[in-house]
């Protein structure tokens, strides 16, 4: 039972002893409660067995000790069942919480392989050249020769990086277009991942404004200004001074028609 048992007056006179299991989680504030009553056996009327139905006779109820022993075996088993549903559902929880870490480890692996096969690479002749010019700086020599042949070689050095990175740019627009994916990023590549920003503005005063409110309030006073003005702006003073348009002759019109494309109107 739990919280509470439910006895007859006329079989309270039978109970001896009752307690509630703190130890026994069921899931609430609830507790189960344990009745031990005594019953006697006069008084009972005996019933006749018939067939297969197993006769009574020679049963003996046994100790109280044996019946607090297995129940207490019961709720043991009980606690342990729950325990156990309890560690099944962290571990549920953890293992969700390692899937989606190998997600974003999977994901992060995704997007730094991208980024080293884009990556920018030198060649194996620039390689040898910068390797050639470090030769040259380490040596003793003072020669006027040494020095013409590291500046040929640095000039060589910059001319062969210019030309791959043009080449790493052109490739890496090809693919953007061939897989049709990220198109808005081919701009910052042309212009090598730079970014131009305004660092400041002139005011109507002519002061110059280097914090981001105060270029933001530069734009604001020039469009509040702009829109506010209300003053009534005449193309022409005089009506004279119109100027006159030629008259269409048909002619014209028909030589415009026919100079029209097919399914296409005049606009």
């Amino acid at each position: 039972m739990i919280d509470y048992m439910g006895v007859d007056l006329k079989h309270k006179d039978l109970i001896q002893d009752s307690y509630a299991y703190k130890c026994l989680d069921l899931g609430s504030d609830h507790r189960a409660v344990k009745l031990v009553m005594n019953f006697r056996r006069f008084g009972i009327k005996r019933r006749r067995h018939r067939g297969s139905q197993k006769s009574n006779k020679g049963w003996s109820p046994r100790s109280l000790p044996d019946y607090h022993s297995e129940l207490d075996a019961s709720i043991a088993d009980m606690i342990t069942s729950v325990n156990l549903e309890s560690q099944a559902g962290q571990l549920e929880d953890q293992l969700e919480i390692l899937k989606q870490l190998v997600v974003e480890t999977a994901t992060n692996c995704k997007v730094l392989e991208q980024r080293v096969n884009t990556a920018f690479r030198l060649s194996a002749e620039t390689k040898c050249l910068i390797e050639r010019r470090k030769l040259l700086r380490k040596s003793e020599a003072s020669d006027e020769t040494v020095k013409k042949e590291r500046v040929e070689i640095s000039k060589a050095i910059q001319k062969h990086i210019r030309k791959e990175m043009r080449n790493h740019k052109n490739t890496l627009i090809s693919k953007k277009i061939e897989a049709f994916v990220d198109l808005k990023r081919i701009p910052a590549i042309r212009g090598g991942g730079k970014r131009h920003n305004l660092t400041s503005m002139l005011d109507e005063q002519g002061g110059v404004r280097e914090s981001k409110q105060g270029i933001v309030d530069v734009f604001a006073d020039f469009y509040e200004n702009l829109y506010r003005s209300r003053a009534s702006v005449r193309l022409w003073d005089d009506a004279r001074q119109t100027p006159e348009l030629p008259e269409v002759t048909e002619s014209e019109i028909e030589t415009a028609l026919k100079k029209l494309a097919k399914k296409k109107g005049w606009g």
